[in-house]
């Protein structure tokens, strides 16, 4: 047993017996007694009871003084003693509890609910702002606990279902803090949803605050560029200006078109008012006082060389958005129970008047104080002796560790001794994991992280589809966090408004529908990585009955809220080549806006972690940001992906893309991994026009500088012509992030990884080099590649940074310091700028110099099949 660092008086209480053998239990002290609730001032509160008087409506009034330091737990008994003893109806009083009451105040037009039970009155809200209205005496109002409506069940009930937990089963509960989180919450949902503006909220434009790259805005002409804008069978392209908003383009658009509304299908008493951009095929707007450079989609279309395709919407109705009522009144926001440290901290207050304070104020070192330990049977060997240890750890790494002394084994060994550890509380690591990872880490439910991501979420929806998914997610696969990551979920839900929930139910059923499929289609295929055509038939067969039945006919796609996904095309949906039988499925755009009649491809998962996939994505992203402000393209493809529930997930399908392997194998079969000329010959029947494979080549040379940089700081291990893959324009990407960080394969016994990243002899074929020979392509992509490795170095703190507070996450590959280690090391931490560089130009060369091994290990992949191996770190 642990008692704290602070010791009571002795006071007297009666002994309690164990059940099971009736021995003694410890005396425990009291947490207010009579003797010390005069040693603060009495503060007169007027209660209004449920009761009235015989023969009147109007209810019971009584003022009592109530000692400041004492609880609200102590202070409803003391109400209700006095009621049961004053109270002409005193027979309500004796017919209920106070636990069947709560207990209610105004405040500037709102009801709040005095909640937590263990408060001390002194520090309630309502008294504080009663001393600034210079009321005298409050008033509080007893109120009957009602029970919830069967509408309140219903919305209760659909809210568990998409969370994947019952947050109202408290069953597993040992305290009061899950439903506390729950009340605590509903503040700033309510100050958010009441705050934000209806109109952005309805359309959540996706822009950026960063600055224009240089490398993009040298594609612009004089800072205009064009754009098609759309309506009906119709279209008109106009100049812009980068720098115009998308209420000028409008009006300066509908100025241009007065006299031509009818070739747009405009009817001639709307205005640009009446009307919204869009962008073509998707649920994504232009919209608000941001210049267009800023929209994602723009800088995308400049970024590919696209033309930029708008629709003329009207805009969606901002009342679908509508937020359920909210069932319970507010809570005390300003409790010391359960508080973060802007509202626990002691600086800048009456420290006389200080009840609870932040750990992080407190200047002393941590101890805990061992009592001992009882035993109500002993086992057989008792010869034995004991002690207790107790370490402080963050994460896996030990920070300090003490001991008690042995004793002898027996029924009950008392210790009674303080373990007192070499660091101060203040000083112990206050978290450990960025954003969802991080609220593992803080102390309580309730939290200003929790509330940031909250309120984020309930800004834009683009960032509350990614919250509802990311803690899902979790909640599925995180056993020890459900309870945390559920009850900030259900405050995400209650007020994301109707049309998010409408969304979020459509695409939970669909990915309930395709996980029972898969399950299915598992348990009649053989554990092998061929396919039959007997399950490719039995899937289709499947697929349309959920076609028919009950498949939503659209639903937002959950790595990508702008697009939605229409109808099933069966005929090219099958079950993909490999162990865990993903199913490759092809969905008709569900835009009819959409340009093409191109499908929504989407591998759908199960059996695999895509946890650290995402992560390792996302760090892709921030690299390809670090990159942009220093004006380097990368080319980077960091396909859509994400997890949906326990080893379930979804992966985009890249159009126009295929696998190395796929293309060796396209002409000489297996040997075709040897062959340099292969890649290049590929490529060049894509882009017929010279000028075409040439920006291919191009393409490929940034690309593959990229993700050379990006593996190697990352340690992405296991790289075979399987899981890198090229586009038809000539974008090279890596995909499948199941080893990073150095932890490596091997195949019998022999390491697979012989090169620092994957620079094979067609690579370089591609290039226009090869051996030591060099080309003005191949002097690029060295250039490339040190811009990008250098322009990584300067950011090497956030990278460790990042990967450090990923350690506790859960993925196999992110355990211990060491695996950390490999980024210091990969990024020579230390070293000058001038010894980085060619520190990398170094790596090239090893690449060049062993491109033979990893051609080998590709010809292994396709002659074997491999596809699994043993496990092994890198030294």
């Amino acid at each position: 047993m642990i008692s704290s660092g602070m010791e009571l008086g002795n006071h007297e209480q009666p002994v309690v017996m164990r059940e099971e053998n009736k021995r003694r239990r410890r005396r425990m002290k009291p947490y207010c007694t009579a003797n010390n609730l005069s040693s603060m001032e009495l503060i007169p509160i007027e209660f209004v009871l449920p009761t009235s008087p015989k023969h009147t409506k109007t209810p019971e009034i009584v003022t009592l003084e109530i000692a400041g330091n004492c609880t609200v737990e102590q202070m409803k008994a003391q109400i209700w003693m006095h009621a049961i003893e004053m109270s002409q109806t005193s027979d309500f009083c004796h017919k209920y509890t106070p636990d069947q009451f709560i207990l209610q105040y105004q405040k500037k037009g709102q009801w709040y609910e005095i909640y937590d039970k263990h408060q001390v009155i002194q520090t309630l809200d309502c008294i504080l702002y009663w001393k600034v209205l210079q009321k005298k005496v409050g008033r509080i109002y007893v109120v009957q606990k009602q029970k919830p409506s069967v509408e309140v069940q219903e919305f209760q009930k659909q809210l568990n279902d998409l969370i994947g937990y019952d947050v109202t089963d408290v069953s597993n509960v040992h305290d009061d803090e899950l439903e506390f989180t729950r009340r605590r919450l509903v503040t700033p949902r309510m100050i958010e949803v009441a705050c934000r503006d209806p109109k952005l909220y309805s359309m959540h434009p996706w822009i950026t605050s960063k600055p224009l790259p240089e490398y993009l805005f040298k594609k612009i002409t004089n800072n205009n560029i064009f754009i098609n804008i759309h309506r009906g069978t119709t279209s008109q392209k106009i100049k812009i200006s980068i720098d115009d908003t998308p209420d000028m383009i409008l009006q300066s658009f509908f100025t241009k078109m007065a006299k031509k509304k009818s070739l747009m299908d405009i009817p001639e008493d709307h205005s640009e008012l009446d009307f919204v951009l869009r962008v073509c095929g998707r649920d994504e707007y232009i919209t608000g006082e941001t210049p267009v450079k800023d929209f994602h989609c723009i800088r995308q279309c400049l970024k590919n060389g696209e033309e930029i395709h708008l629709v003329l919407d009207t805009p969606p109705d901002p009342n679908e958005d509508e937020v359920q009522k909210e069932e319970w009144p507010l809570v005390d926001d300003c409790t010391g129970v359960t508080g973060y440290h802007e509202q626990l901290t002691i600086d800048g207050k009456d420290h006389e008047r200080v009840f609870t304070i932040s750990l992080w104020d407190c200047n002393r070192k941590f101890r805990v104080k061992i009592i001992g330990i009882d035993i109500p049977v002993l086992p057989r060997n008792t010869d034995i002796t004991v002690f207790v240890e107790a370490n402080i750890q963050h994460g896996q790494q030990l920070l300090s560790q003490r001991r008690t002394a042995s004793k002898p084994f027996t029924e009950e060994v008392l210790w009674n001794t303080w373990l007192e550890f070499d660091i101060k509380i203040k000083d112990l690591p206050k978290g450990a994991l960025l954003n969802l990872q991080a609220v593992k880490f803080e102390p309580y439910h309730d939290s200003a992280l929790a509330r940031f991501l909250l309120k984020r979420g309930l800004r834009n929806k683009r960032i509350g589809h990614f919250l509802f998914w990311f803690l899902r997610s979790e909640i599925a696969q995180s056993m020890h966090y459900q309870q945390r990551f559920a009850v900030i979920l259900e405050a995400y839900l209650k007020g994301c408004g109707k049309a998010m929930l409408c969304d979020f139910m459509k695409q939970v059923q669909v990915i309930e529908l395709l996980h029972t499929v898969t399950m299915e289609i598992k348990s009649v295929s053989a554990e092998k990585y061929d396919v039959t055509s007997q399950v490719i038939t039995q899937l289709k067969q499947k697929l349309e009955k959920l076609q028919n039945n009950k498949l939503p006919e659209s639903f937002r796609v959950p790595y990508d809220p702008g697009l939605r996904a229409g109808a099933l095309v069966i005929e090219k949906c099958k079950v993909m080549a490999s162990k865990k039988k993903p199913l490759w499925l092809e969905f008709k755009c569900a835009d009819p806006t959409a340009l093409s009649n191109e499908t929504i491809g989407i591998i759908f998962k199960h059996g695999d972690d895509l946890r650290q996939d995402m992560l390792i994505l996302q760090i892709l992203r921030i690299m390809e940001s670090i990159w942009e402000a220093e004006s380097l393209d990368l080319c980077l493809l960091p396909y859509g992906c994400i997890s949906t529930g326990n080893k379930i997930g979804m992966i985009e399908i890249v159009k126009d893309a295929t696998t190395i392997a796929k293309i060796q194998q396209s002409t000489v079969g297996n040997t075709g991994a040897f062959k340099d000329e292969i890649l290049n010959q590929w490529l060049k029947e894509r882009c017929v026009i010279e000028e075409k494979f040439q920006a291919a080549v191009e393409r490929f040379v940034y690309s593959c500088a990229g993700y050379c940089v990006a593996t190697f700081v990352l340690g992405i291990g296991d790289r075979h012509n399987d899981n890198i893959m090229i586009t038809e324009s000539g974008n090279l990407f890596h995909i499948d992030f199941g080893h990073i960080l150095g932890n490596y394969k091997s195949f019998l016994g022999i390491n697979k990884e012989r090169v620092p990243f994957v620079l094979t002899p067609d690579f370089l074929f591609v290039m226009g080099t090869s051996g030591k020979k060099t080309s003005q392509h191949f002097h690029k992509f060295q250039d490339v590649c040190v811009k990008a490795y250098l322009a990584l170095r300067h950011h090497t703190n956030l990278l460790i940074i990042l990967f450090s507070m990923m350690l506790m996450t859960g993925m196999p590959q992110l355990t211990s310091k060491e695996d950390i280690e490999y980024i210091r090391d990969a990024l020579t931490v230390g070293k000058s700028e001038e010894d980085a560089k060619k520190y990398f130009l170094d790596q090239i060369e090893v690449c060049r110099d062993k491109g033979w091994t990893v051609q080998f290990n590709w010809f292994l992949h396709l002659v074997l099949g491999i596809k699994q191996g043993v496990e092994k770190h890198s030294a």
